[in-house]
C-alpha cells in the first residue's frame, strides 16, 4: 500500500479559510484556492470573481462621490458583528423617536432609509430592491474595514513565527563552540526570511497605509462624537463600545505587526554569547545584517510598524483629545426635530 500524502504545513494551508470567507465579501478574487498547490493560485482580470469585486468597487466609488456631493450641498470578526448590531438598534430607536415626535410618515422603514442614507435617496426614489442592495453593500464595506486589520495581523503572525522558529533552532547552542558551516547555514536562512518580509512589505504597504489612516481617523471621529453627543443611554453605550472595539482592534494589529521586528532581532542574543574563539567573519556578517536590516512591515517606508509607532499614535490621539476638550463645546441640543441625523 502506498503512503498517504503528506500534508504541507504552510501559510497558504493556514490562511485559506480566511481568504475563502473574504471572497464572499469581494476580497481576494483568485482561483485555485482548493488545489493544495500554492503555484495554482492565480488572479485573472477576466473572471467572475474579478467582476464581482469590481462591481462593489464601483458601487463604493459612487457612494463616496454621493457623500462628497451631499456634504458640499449641505455645507457641512464577533466584535464587529456586535458593533454593527448595536449601531442598528441605536439608529432604529432614534428613528422611532423622530417618527413619533416630528413626522406623520406612517412607513417607518421608508423614513428610516431616507434619513440614514440621504446621500443615496436624494437622487432616487425609495425602493425595496435598492434597500437590499444598500444593506448588502454596507455589510461588504464593513467587513472589508475589519478584514484589513485582521489580514495584516495574520500575515504578521506568520512572519514573526518564522523568525521565532529560527531563534528556537539556535537557542539551545547559546555559548557553545560551533563550526563555521553552521553559521553560514543559519545566516542563509535568516536572509531568506528577511527577503520574505521585504516582499510582503512591498505588497502590503498600500493596505498598511489605508488601514492605519482609517483606524486613526475613525478613532478621532468617535472621540469627537463622544464630546458632541447628547444621546440616549443606549446610543451612548453603542458609541463607547464602538470606540473601545476600534481601539482594541487597531492595537492588536499594531502590537502583532511590531513583533515581526522584535522577533527579527532575537538572534542577536545568541550571537553576542558566541565565544571569542568561535567568532569569525560569518558570525560578524550575520550580526551586522541583523543590526542593519529593518525586517518590519511599513507604509511605503514612510513609517514602520514598530512599537514606537504605537506610542506615536497614542500621543497624537491624546493631544487631539486634550485640544478637543478645551476648544470644542458640546453641540446645542435645541429642537430634536431640527437635528434629524443625530442619534438619541
Amino acid at each position: 500500500m502506498g503512503k498517504p500524502p503528506i500534508k504541507t504545513d504552510d501559510f497558504r494551508t493556514a490562511i485559506w479559510p480566511i481568504i475563502f470567507i473574504g471572497q464572499f465579501f469581494t476580497l481576494f478574487p483568485v482561483s485555485g484556492l482548493f488545489s493544495g498547490d500554492v503555484k495554482r493560485l492565480q488572479f485573472r482580470w477576466v473572471s467572475l470573481r474579478t467582476f464581482y469585486s469590481y462591481t462593489f468597487l464601483f458601487l463604493g466609488a459612487l457612494a463616496i462621490l454621493a457623500q462628497i456631493h451631499h456634504i458640499i450641498r449641505t455645507s457641512v470578526s464577533a466584535g464587529a458583528i456586535i458593533e454593527d448590531a448595536m449601531h442598528m438598534v441605536a439608529v432604529v430607536r432614534s428613528n422611532e423617536k423622530f417618527q413619533f415626535a416630528c413626522t406623520n410618515e406612517t412607513n417607518f422603514w421608508k423614513l428610516f432609509y431616507n434619513r440614514e442614507h440621504v446621500k443615496v435617496f436624494a437622487y432616487m426614489n425609495y425602493h425595496i430592491m435598492m434597500v437590499l442592495v444598500i444593506e448588502f453593500a454596507h455589510k461588504v464595506y464593513l467587513f472589508m474595514w475589519t478584514f484589513m486589520d485582521l489580514f495584516i495581523t495574520l500575515v504578521s503572525l506568520s512572519l514573526s513565527i518564522r523568525f521565532e522558529q529560527l531563534y528556537f533552532r539556535i537557542a539551545p547552542h547559546k555559548g557553545k563552540l560551533l563550526p563555521d558551516a553552521y553559521w553560514v547555514e543559519i545566516r542563509h536562512h535568516y536572509i531568506k526570511i528577511s527577503k520574505l518580509v521585504e516582499f510582503m512589505d512591498r505588497e502590503l504597504s498600500p493596505m498598511v497605509i489605508v488601514t492605519c489612516g482609517s483606524d486613526i481617523y475613525f478613532i478621532a471621529y468617535q472621540l469627537y462624537m463622544s464630546v458632541q453627543m447628547d444621546a440616549s443611554v443606549f446610543s451612548t453605550v453603542y458609541f463607547r463600545f464602538s470606540l473601545l472595539f476600534l481601539i482594541l482592534r487597531a492595537l492588536l494589529m499594531l502590537v502583532t505587526s511590531s513583533h515581526v521586528y522584535v522577533a527579527s532581532r532575537k538572534p542577536l542574543e545568541i550571537l553576542r554569547s558566541v565565544p571569542m574563539c568561535s567568532w569569525n567573519n560569518n558570525v560578524r556578517r550575520f550580526t551586522n545584517e541583523i543590526l542593519n536590516i529593518d525586517s518590519a512591515l511599513s507604509g511605503h517606508k514612510f513609517f514602520f510598524l514598530k512599537r514606537g509607532l504605537i506610542l506615536a499614535m497614542t500621543g497624537t490621539l491624546i493631544t487631539y483629545e486634550l485640544v478637543m476638550m478645551s476648544e470644542v463645546k458640546p453641540r446645542n441640543t435645541g429642537n430634536f426635530c431640527e437635528q434629524p441625523n443625530r442619534l438619541f
